[in-house]
Order: structure tokens, then sequence, then C-alpha cells
């Protein structure tokens, strides 16, 4: 197993965990980089952990050919308004927000 994070590259592995360093602010230079770094490896899946990292994931899978959540629909879930914009386009019911009373 490969992990990415998004630290400091030129911090010497103070986790000891191996991973390769990457910035979550630039997805598709990002991926990139991963996946020269993964290129003789065998890489069977991607997994995302919470939201800064899902389009660097995207991007890789993409780059990889692995099946995954496609770059745009990724970026649109990751913006509220983008996403009902696409709902509404797509002829879905608009969501409405509710507040507890």
């Amino acid at each position: 197993m490969k992990l990415a994070t998004d630290r400091c590259h030129i911090l010497e592995d103070p986790w000891r965990d191996q991973a390769i360093a990457v910035r979550f602010e630039e997805p598709w230079e990002s991926a990139k980089e991963l996946a020269r770094s993964l290129d003789l490896l065998r890489v069977d899946g991607i997994a995302a952990v919470a939201d800064r990292p899902t389009l660097v994931a995207a991007y890789l899978a993409e780059f990889l050919g692995l099946p995954w959540h496609p770059v745009h629909a990724v970026a649109a879930c990751r913006d509220k308004h983008r996403m009902r914009m696409q709902f509404a386009e797509a002829g879905l019911a608009a969501l409405q927000e509710s507040c507890a009373r």
C-alpha cells in the first residue's frame, strides 16, 4: 500500500509512513506526479479520505485507467452551487435546505 499526503515535501518522513508528498491545491499536477511515482507498481484501487484529496484521486484514477468517480463529478460535489445547478439541468427536483424549528 502506498500513501500520498498533503505535507511539506522537504520533511523527511516525520511519521515514517513513506507517504508521497502532494499538494491538494494542485490536483492535476499532484496526480500526474503520483502517476509517475507509481509507474512501476501495480495499482488496484484508490481511496480518498475526506474532501480535499478527492480531485487528486479522480485525476490519478483517470491517468491510471482505474474505475473511480469522474473528475467533473468530483468537482461538482465539492461546490454546492455547481452541484445544484447540474441537478437542475438534469431535471432533478431542487434540494431545499431546511432548518429545525
